[in-house]
């Protein structure tokens, strides 16, 4: 059983739809923030509000992951709609985390850990939160149907505009 829709030719709908009804394309991604709202308000108040695990309230060297922020992990939870030409990417419409730790914290473990110490983490999220991923698709899985219907009734919607824009 699959949990996705996959509507095909959106993104170059959309793009066309920018170029010659911009005010309809920012009505559609902003129906398409609040079909997906439930999703990322779920999100963010499954986040823990402490570090998941006592290493991630510290810096980390590798770049900017850590310290854990739940303020900057929750907001980092958007939606988006891409429409930019990438071959034959299908995934225009989705919710996105953009917080590397949060990322880390949601997904760890989904592909193994490469190191001990990384299986040693990915053993202890897991022992707290459960597998990858902990927050993002689990928040969709209880909203699919919700989301679904949503997202079939914009994808009407700008099947309508494009209909009307040919006829005239």
């Amino acid at each position: 059983m699959s949990n996705s829709v996959t509507v095909v030719g959106i993104k170059e709908t959309l793009r066309e739809l920018n170029k010659i009804e911009p005010e309809l394309r920012k009505e559609i991604i902003k129906d398409f923030r609040q079909v997906v709202k439930p999703v990322v308000n779920e999100v963010r108040q499954s986040l823990p509000s402490q570090p998941p695990l006592s290493g991630f309230g510290r810096s980390w060297k590798a770049g900017k992951i850590f310290p854990w922020d739940t303020g900057i992990v929750s907001k980092s939870v958007i939606p988006k709609i891409d429409t930019r030409k990438r071959g034959n990417a299908l995934a225009v419409m989705k919710v996105i985390m953009r917080s590397a730790g949060g990322t880390v914290t949601d997904m760890a473990g989904k592909r193994g850990g490469s190191t001990t110490r990384g299986q040693i983490m990915i053993a202890n999220l897991e022992r707290r939160f459960g597998r990858a991923s902990r927050f993002m698709w689990p928040a969709y899985e209880r909203k699919a149907n919700e989301i679904e219907g949503g997202v079939e009734q914009i994808v009407e919607k700008v099947t309508d505009a494009t209909n009307r824009r040919m006829i005239r």
